[in-house]
């Protein structure tokens, strides 16, 4: 089983598991999703102790469908940069990282 832990309080370091790049977030195994609409939007379905449903927006559902537990938080922002006309690469990283830390806090996803 995966700990969820919070990826704006992990210690800088050297160490692979203190460097963000290490962080590869995975859609936690008690979560039941569905894509809904023709927007892709992502409605979480199933979650313990979760107020639903849980309505995702385009973007926060491209970054849910990327938390495969392959993805690096910088790898789904480089992904949605060369996926759209984003060009300023550090302000998407920080925007994945917020909503990650927003998926982590509901229980979402693990890392």
């Amino acid at each position: 089983m995966s700990q969820t832990i919070s990826i704006a309080n992990k210690p800088e370091g050297d160490g692979a598991a203190s460097n963000s790049r290490s962080h590869k977030p995975k859609i936690s195994d008690n979560v039941l999703w569905r894509r809904d609409g023709q927007d892709d939007q992502i409605i979480v379905a199933s979650r313990e102790g979760l107020a639903l449903p849980v309505i995702l927006n385009p973007t926060a559902s491209w970054i849910f469908s990327l938390c495969n537990g392959r993805n690096t938080l910088e790898g789904i922002a480089q992904i949605l940069c060369d996926k759209s006309d984003a060009r300023d690469f550090s302000a998407v990283l920080e925007d994945v990282k917020r909503q990650v830390e927003y998926f982590l806090d509901k229980g979402l996803v693990e890392i």
